[in-house]
């Protein structure tokens, strides 16, 4: 359709993991044993990836597609949350991306340059088995960078911005919360009172977490459960992990901008650059001249967040290995010379969504208007200081007692004083040995001493 696809940006949600949190005191959800640390990615999930690497290789790289067939550091970025899970996630869709054997061979001279500085027993016949490849079965290694855009992916975590944790109570007081913790009183939390020993004087939405965490993943890994739920409430629990973060966590307008500003931010700025790029303009980062795919590896809070602040919340959880595509066109009948000449269009889980609604857009958008819809979801004040007015607030609480500790300290130190000092008076007149119990105190006279603690 006179469109050429030139961008795209993935980001996707790790596969499947252990829960993140030990069950609660006193319930059994499963009597099989985990064999990998709490929040790491299962064999399930490796394999969710590698499928989900595949397809991408199918659909971005294929006929001069946007995914070289060999790794090119220009071409391709890959950047993780600094969590076990997200990092393997990306290492496991990658072999799907580029496949056993995409690396480049060495030359015979290469073979023999490409020596260690020491050896070890049987290496002659691993560089034999070798051949020309650099790698065991040409393994193609690619480079993730991890850590630097947490502060994109999580930003309704408390590490990342505090006052989210604020935003969630004052959510939790509110009639939706209300209505939303009782689409469960029926069937969900009898069946968790009753099978799993949950706390029927606190459960509600926010305290139901850890047991529904830990029964999903042990669900979903096929463990088997003590004491399954009905078919009724494993239907809820599709329903409340959607909830919990559609609406516990997003319930507020607030909440979704401070979680989604930098990555907005982020996403407008990098498609502008890359149409700067192309069009050739001046001052454009290197970066951005030859770069066609970024895939970011991040979190179901991460996904339900921009969906949220898209405004296509969706009817589901954003299941294990979900992603979000954003895709910039160029028309190449394009007259303009300038970002007109873009479209973006992005999907969920394969599906285009409408970014704010039809009313803004059909599916495909021309990129001013994305631009400007990307810009309107922005918080509008400093980002910073409302994610940390809640560490401001404890802070100054805590000056608050501090002071007040003090100031109780010097009055009690005041009063023991006086009273001690009444009391010595009064013993002066005693006994030699009262005297001598008493030479410390009169120390506390001498000015050379003052400030001592006698406490």
């Amino acid at each position: 359709n006179g469109k050429e696809l030139v961008f795209t940006m993935q980001i996707t949600r790790h596969g499947a993991r252990s829960p993140t949190l030990d069950p609660p005191v006193n319930s059994t959800i499963t009597e099989d044993e985990w064999k990998i640390t709490l929040g790491d990615l299962t064999e399930m999930g490796e394999r969710q990836h590698y499928l989900t690497g595949k397809k991408m290789r199918k659909e971005y790289g294929n006929d001069g597609g946007i995914i070289p067939q060999g790794y090119s550091s220009d071409e391709i970025a890959i950047l993780s949350t600094d969590f076990n899970r997200t990092i393997m996630s990306a290492y496991s869709e990658l072999p799907g991306m580029f496949p056993l054997g995409t690396a480049t061979s060495l030359s015979k001279a290469e073979v023999k340059q490409a020596k260690l500085p020491f050896t070890f027993q049987g290496d002659t016949k691993e560089i034999k088995n070798l051949k020309l490849k650099p790698t065991q079965e040409g393994f193609q290694p690619i480079p993730i960078h991890v850590g630097n855009i947490d502060a994109l992916m999580r930003g309704m975590d408390g590490d990342i911005c505090p006052y989210q944790s604020d935003l969630r109570h004052q959510y939790s007081n509110t009639n939706e919360f209300e209505d939303l913790n009782a689409k469960y009183q029926d069937i969900l939390f009898p069946e968790m009172i009753e099978k799993f020993n949950a706390d029927k004087d606190t459960l509600d939405m926010n305290s139901a977490y850890p047991y529904i965490d830990n029964y999903y993943s042990a669900y979903f890994d096929q463990m088997e459960i003590t004491n399954e739920l009905s078919d009724k409430a494993q239907l809820q629990v599709e329903s409340i992990l959607r909830d919990g973060l559609y609406e516990g966590f997003y319930g507020l307008d607030l909440a979704i901008r401070l979680a989604t500003t930098r990555f907005f931010n982020f996403l407008q700025h990098t498609l502008q650059w890359k149409i700067d790029a192309i069009l050739e303009k001046d001052g454009v980062p290197h970066f951005y001249e030859n770069i066609k795919f970024m895939f970011l590896s991040a979190h179901d809070s991460s996904l339900t967040a921009f969906m949220s602040g898209f405004q296509q919340k969706s009817n589901e959880q954003a299941k294990f290995a979900s992603n979000i595509h954003i895709e910039l066109y160029r028309d190449t009948e394009g007259k303009t010379g300038d970002s007109g000449d873009f479209s973006v269009i992005v999907k969920y889980n394969d599906k285009e969504i409408n970014l704010g609604g039809e009313e803004i857009c059909a599916t495909e958008c021309d990129f001013p208007t994305v631009k400007a819809f990307l810009k309107s979801r922005e918080y509008d004040g400093d980002l910073e200081e409302t994610c940390n007015q809640n560490l401001k607030n404890n802070n100054s609480g805590a000056w608050l007692y501090v002071l007040l500790g003090f100031a109780i300290f010097i009055a009690l130190a005041n009063i023991a004083y006086f009273t001690i000092k009444a009391f010595s008076k009064k013993n002066t007149d005693g006994s030699e040995s009262n005297e001598k119990g008493y030479s410390g105190l009169h120390d506390e006279e001498d000015p050379k001493r003052k400030g001592i603690n006698i406490s």
